[in-house]
């Protein structure tokens, strides 16, 4: 059997879902990932009158809760949805820190 012809099968789907090109694509400006219409202050728990220092503060510690590497034994599942979370957090401080001007 040559090298080339044995493919592996993609893990239930997680393949077709989440990418390694997806890791360095930037969230659209304008559209929450995922199609949600959600106020990024909201995501983030803030308000917009928010101090600078405690909206990096407040996003640092959503990440860190959030992260995929952080949820040991966790299924596919949970793992995607922490995914799909974590882009909605950068994505929302993304939209942040336009409004705050950095």
């Amino acid at each position: 059997e040559d090298a080339d012809d044995h493919v592996d099968e993609p893990h239930s789907g997680y393949d077709e879902y989440f990418t390694f090109e997806s890791l360095f694509e930037d969230p659209p400006e304008t559209e929450a990932p995922l199609g949600k219409s959600e106020d990024p202050y909201d995501i983030l728990g803030i308000s917009p009158s928010t101090p600078w220092a405690e909206i990096v503060s407040v996003k640092r510690r959503l990440v860190k809760e959030h992260h995929p590497d952080h949820l040991g034994d966790a299924s596919c599942e949970e793992r995607l949805a922490a995914e799909d979370r974590l882009r909605l957090i950068n994505w929302a401080y993304t939209q942040v820190r336009a409004d705050h001007g950095h």
